[in-house]
């Protein structure tokens, strides 16, 4: 669901979300 969610929210929302899980991927 959180899924969805983030997809209604807007891409601005994603973009943040993945630059987080990006930036644990990095470390």
């Amino acid at each position: 669901m959180t899924h969805r969610i983030l997809i209604l929210g807007g891409t601005t929302e994603a973009r943040q979300l993945a630059g987080k899980l990006a930036a644990r991927a990095d470390i």
